[in-house]
């Protein structure tokens, strides 16, 4: 039997500025997970897919501690196999799973990774292992996809995988 996958997360942080695609402040959407959706997405001509929407997220005090995490709420609206057909044969349209970039405060952007994953199904969490990608201190990271995605919630945290899990 194969081992279950464990995230030791502590001292969660939550984002103290967010603004979406429309330069919109979400953060409000963003600091509990309620049910209350950054939802004003592009959306295009196929259920699933939008014309692209990104969210900013602001963190004070990132802590030097390594890992960090990414933790995110959410739900997805899934395209179906008629979509994803008619996708196949349209160029003009593409799916971008999400990315996550770091904005610097000269306008420059790192990007962190290129596809993070995305909440599978409705009212999902998803953790994204950044490592020692972002630095310490203040950050601003970028969440970007064409996908329709609800964001729900929003935390950085730290753990430590040497306190001893049990499992019952």
């Amino acid at each position: 039997a194969r081992e279950p996958l464990f995230h030791w997360l502590t001292d969660a942080l939550p984002p103290v500025a967010a603004r979406d695609h429309n330069d919109q402040n979400v953060l409000t959407r963003l600091q509990h997970r309620d049910g209350v959706y950054v939802d004003e997405l592009p959306l295009g001509r196929y259920q699933g897919l939008t014309d692209g929407h990104f969210v900013d997220l602001s963190f004070a005090g990132v802590p030097a501690s390594r890992p960090l995490h990414l933790i995110l709420w959410g739900w997805t609206f899934p395209t179906d196999t008629s979509i994803n057909f008619a996708l196949a044969q349209d160029s003009s349209r593409s799916l971008r799973g999400p990315s996550l970039e770091v904005l610097h405060a000269d306008g420059s952007r790192t990007l962190v990774s290129p596809f993070i994953g995305f909440p599978n199904g409705k009212r999902k969490a998803m953790v994204v292992n950044l490592g020692d990608n972002i630095p310490a201190g203040d950050v601003t990271l970028r969440l970007a996809t064409s996908m329709q995605i609800y964001w729900d919630a929003a935390v950085l945290s730290h753990g430590d995988p040497s306190v001893p899990a049990v499992v019952t």
